[in-house]
Order: structure tokens, then C-alpha cells, then sequence
């Protein structure tokens, strides 16, 4: 899809024959998220937790906060120079990566948002779906009790 996206094609799913191929752009993919987006999320975890910073609210995720909005771009701005000639070398020219940054920190910092915002309602939609769910249930068990009490 980032193919697609870096050739202004259609948004059009990639077939799924070529599996071989698909596990190693998927391996490849995996690296480069793993140490442009996770590892710096891992660091300002490691780091909030090490200087002592209370993990019993969500206020305690604020210092975490700039390497999760940043974790997306730098991996797709990484994943970008690697698909310039498939080199991994590419992902690590810091001047390049921070120059891609900051040319296009006004065309990506309301989709990043989005991503995360989006991130953060699942749990709100999940505990939606769980009331609607509970409501159900407890109103199908209560339907079968009438029908049992009447027949």
C-alpha cells in the first residue's frame, strides 16, 4: 500500500497470490517499524518509568506522548528513503529522515492525530460495544425467563 501511495496510484488493496513475496515486504516493513516507531515509544516508557513517573492515570502517558506522534511519521519517512533503491542504509541518513521531517510536518500532522486519536477510541469503542452487549444479553435472558414462566 505505501508502494501505491508513494507511486500516486489508486488506493487499490495489493493481491494476496505472491505470499512469498508479501512475508518478506511484510519482514522488511516489520524492521523498519520496530526500530523507527517502536523503539522510541520503548525509550520514553523506559525513561518516564525510571525517573519515577506514576503509571496509575493516564495523565502518566503525557512524556510519552511525542514519541507516539512522532513513531508514525519517522517510520513512514524511513520506510520511504528505504524504497528509494530498497537499501536499508537509506533509513538511517539522519539529515535525510529529519529533512523529510520537517518539509512535511504541515501535510502530516493532522493524519498522524487522526491515527492516534482513532487509536485512543478503541477502548471507548469497545466499552460501547460491551454496554450495547450487556443490554442484550441481559434483555434475551429476561425474554427467556417470560417464555419459560408462561409455558
Amino acid at each position: 500500500m505505501f508502494r501505491a501511495g508513494k507511486a500516486q496510484k489508486a488506493f487499490v488493496l495489493p493481491e494476496w497470490g505472491d505470499w512469498k513475496g508479501l512475508f518478506i515486504d511484510g519482514l522488511k516493513f516489520f524492521l523498519i517499524a520496530f526500530i523507527f516507531g517502536l523503539i522510541p515509544i520503548a525509550l520514553m516508557t523506559f525513561a518516564k518509568l525510571a525517573i519515577g513517573w506514576s503509571t496509575g492515570s493516564y495523565f502518566a502517558h503525557i512524556p510519552v506522548a511525542p514519541a507516539f506522534f512522532i513513531a508514525g511519521p519517522l517510520t513512514c519517512s524511513a520506510l520511504y528513503l528505504y524504497m528509494l533503491d530498497e537499501d536499508f542504509s537509506n533509513c538511517f541518513n539522519i539529515q535525510a529522515l529529519t529533512g523529510l521531517l520537517k518539509r512535511t510536518v504541515e501535510e502530516f500532522w493532522v493524519p498522524t492525530l487522526a491515527l492516534l486519536g482513532l487509536s485512543l477510541l478503541l477502548p471507548f469503542a469497545f466499552f460501547f460495544g460491551a454496554v450495547i452487549y450487556f443490554y442484550l444479553m441481559g434483555y434475551v435472558f429476561k425474554n427467556f425467563e417470560q417464555s419459560t414462566d408462561k409455558g
